[in-house]
């Protein structure tokens, strides 16, 4: 949009038309995307769910200590252990506290 504006200030109808292809180049490419969750969204929310049900309330753990002490979780990869509880964090549901080099999650 403020492509086109500048190319309105300057009087060059050829950009204009231009920016007006590419806007709706753009415009059509979009609205063929999906909207619906990817697989590793889908299975990073389960494993959320999961620490959520399963964490102790006021204990800090690591990612790793989590994972060892919920069954369900003992074949997941540290680093969908670590999207999940950074999206918990996000949420406010579990903070993360960090104490020299280490990094803990705690459930409020």
């Amino acid at each position: 949009m403020e492509l086109r504006a500048l190319a309105e200030r300057a009087n060059r109808d050829d950009l204009i038309q231009f920016v007006d292809s590419r806007i709706a180049q753009v415009d059509a490419k979009n609205a063929h995307k999906s909207t619906k969750p990817t697989k590793s969204a889908i299975e990073t929310a389960d494993v959320a769910e999961i620490i959520l049900a399963n964490m102790p309330v006021n204990q800090k753990m690591t990612a790793t200590e989590i994972q060892n002490s919920i069954p369900a979780l003992v074949g997941k990869s540290n680093q969908r252990m670590t999207a999940a509880l950074k999206v918990l964090c996000s949420t406010g549901l579990i903070k993360n506290v960090k104490e020299k080099s280490k990094s803990y999650f705690v459930k409020a």
